[in-house]
């Protein structure tokens, strides 16, 4: 029960680093895109 715990525990943790790497690129994203407007304006 112990080993399967720590599996999922594991699996979450990797979830998680993908999700906070795909936040990253949003927010970048997102920057470039308010940042190109105020250019424009």
């Amino acid at each position: 029960m112990a080993e399967l715990s720590e599996e999922k525990r594991r699996m979450y943790l990797e979830q998680i680093e993908e999700l906070e790497k795909t936040l990253e690129k949003e927010k970048d994203s997102l920057r470039k895109t308010i940042e190109s407007q105020d250019s424009k304006q």
